[in-house]
């Protein structure tokens, strides 16, 4: 049997759901993210992929729903707006399930571009609390390579938003990350800072 677009995400959320279980003796403490304010971690999985899971929480002085437009409701056009590193969005597909199947492309400094097609979808969502998963999918008949473009894969990256009050917002993020081609690990660690950055600061202008 095929697995759909649907079933692929709804796969990984589940996996995510493992590595939220890990005791927290188990993850490594990643001293790199503390100017940020905040205290991360890393974890090998080793049963999903080569390449560590990082860990990151803190409290943003922003509404729950401002905070989930931000990092899920967005049109393509305001996601570049929004974020100067990606140089081409297009929503290709909505789902059966409401997922969104889009396709990006990064300005990477020093390296070359990087493309990435992504489903990115919803869980368990209540009144007080969302969890937001993507992962990069594999299907050249939605969008096919481009010669002389590098697909990057995004194996998942996940955003809790738990709302502390009406303009506090406790988010949690968890990614892991495996750019296509031959990178330098300082490089791969350069492209995670950035993602863990990019929550905690685009809106500190709030506080």
């Amino acid at each position: 049997m095929i697995q759909t677009h649907d079933q692929k995400l709804t796969q990984v959320y589940q996996h995510i759901k493992k590595i939220q279980a890990v005791p927290q003796s188990e993850w490594k403490s990643q001293e790199k993210f503390k100017s940020l304010g905040t205290e991360s971690f890393s974890y090998k999985d080793a049963d999903f992929s080569e390449v560590a899971t990082y860990k990151a929480e803190g409290i943003v002085n922003q509404s729950l729903e401002k905070i989930k437009k931000e990092l899920n409701d967005l049109t393509p056009e305001e996601r570049m707006q929004n974020d100067k590193s990606i140089k081409k969005c297009q929503l290709i597909q909505v789902t059966p399930q409401g997922n969104k199947i889009m396709l990006e492309e990064r300005n990477v400094p020093v390296i070359s571009d990087r493309q990435i097609l992504v489903i990115a979808g919803v869980f368990d969502k209540t009144d007080d609390s969302v969890t937001i998963v993507s992962t990069s999918i594999e299907d050249e008949n939605l969008a096919p390579q481009e010669k002389g473009k590098v697909r990057a894969k995004n194996n998942y990256s996940m955003f809790k938003l738990e709302k502390i009050s009406e303009n506090q917002t406790k988010v949690t993020t968890m990614f892991n990350t495996d750019p296509a081609g031959s990178v330098p690990g300082f490089m791969k660690s350069k492209m995670g800072n950035k993602r863990i950055e990019k929550i905690f600061t685009m809106i500190q202008g709030a506080k």
